[in-house]
């Protein structure tokens, strides 16, 4: 048998996140965008939020879309996994946002998927998954230096290991910085 492949994932970098932003900002699509990369929250989260779920600038995460056994979408009155319930405090212009607009997200799950691979295509960025806001947010939040724990509990993962091993990917400018940051300390040495 062939080996196994690991896929490879197109997890957008900051200045992808945010020519994206630039190109939602005042659209349908904004909310969803920055509840995926700034919640980070899932696409089933975001479709099944309310305002509600609304207090100040936190968002309760406490139900998520699915689909049924008929591929029906239904609301399940809880989140993906117990981690997944969670409060968010969002950015103050976000919870702002959602309260002007008095709604996250009035589609589908896959119109949700669906408007944003639109979006995408029709600004020539390469395609990536609507969850790949996620992965972003694990890598901005990483590179930037948050600890895990809490990127961990922001997300709604249950294990460390689901986030560590399956959503962070060392962002390539960050991962230079760090090199050349190494090559520093050993070119000290060996002056």
């Amino acid at each position: 048998m062939p080996p196994r492949v690991k896929p490879q994932l197109n997890v957008p970098g900051e200045a992808t996140v945010r020519q994206i932003y630039r190109i939602v900002k005042g659209s349908r699509l904004e909310i969803p965008v920055l509840l995926a990369s700034v919640g980070p929250m899932r696409r089933g989260e975001i479709v099944a939020a309310s305002l509600d779920d609304l207090d100040g600038d936190t968002l309760h995460v406490r139900r998520a879309a699915v689909y049924d056994k008929n591929r029906r979408q239904i609301i399940k009155d809880y989140p993906k996994t117990m981690e997944s319930d969670r409060l968010i405090l969002l950015p103050h212009s976000v919870a702002e946002l959602i309260r002007e607009r008095g709604v996250t997200w009035d589609y589908s799950l896959e119109g949700l998927s669906d408007a944003f691979s639109r979006m995408l295509a029709s600004n020539h960025i390469e395609h990536f998954r609507f969850h790949d806001l996620r992965h972003s947010f694990v890598s901005l939040a990483h590179a930037a230096g948050i600890p895990d724990a809490y990127i961990q509990e922001r997300g709604g993962w249950s294990t460390a290991y689901t986030m560590i091993n399956v959503y962070r990917h060392t962002l390539d400018d960050s991962r230079m910085e760090k090199q050349a940051k190494v090559n520093r300390i050993f070119e000290d040495f060996m002056e």
